[in-house]
């Protein structure tokens, strides 16, 4: 059992404890360790994310629109156009495009074969 001197001793001691953290400047941030594997799943997310939002909308605006081309087909080359028109323009930008997809792209590499699979089994 705590006492009520003890409690209000705690307190007062948080207190001086915030009041050294908030004058103090040479606090770093704390690297925090993640589980295995984490921080590969939080990095490509993001890129795979937006890679199936893209074909996504592509192919509902093929749909709307009624056209029967493949919209992977077009997605495939406007990546690629896109990709050497900012080559062209700014190649640093063109560069952290391509590391912003990397992780999401060698996710689809890896388990790309378990897709076809199925239809060779059957």
């Amino acid at each position: 059992h705590r006492t009520a001197s003890s409690a209000t001793g705690l307190r007062e001691a948080e207190k001086v404890d915030k009041k050294e953290l908030d004058e103090r400047d040479d606090l770093q941030p704390v690297d925090v360790e993640q589980p295995e594997g984490v921080g590969e799943f939080l990095v490509f997310i993001p890129p795979l994310a937006a890679l199936l939002l893209s074909d996504k909308l592509l192919g509902y605006i093929f749909s709307v629109l009624g056209i029967t081309f493949p919209s992977p087909l077009v997605g495939l080359f406007a990546i690629v156009i896109s990709l050497l028109v900012l080559d062209e323009a700014d190649k640093q930008r063109c560069e952290e495009v391509v590391a912003f997809f990397n992780p999401g792209v060698g996710f689809i590499q890896r388990w790309l074969p378990l897709f076809y699979v199925p239809p060779l089994i059957t």
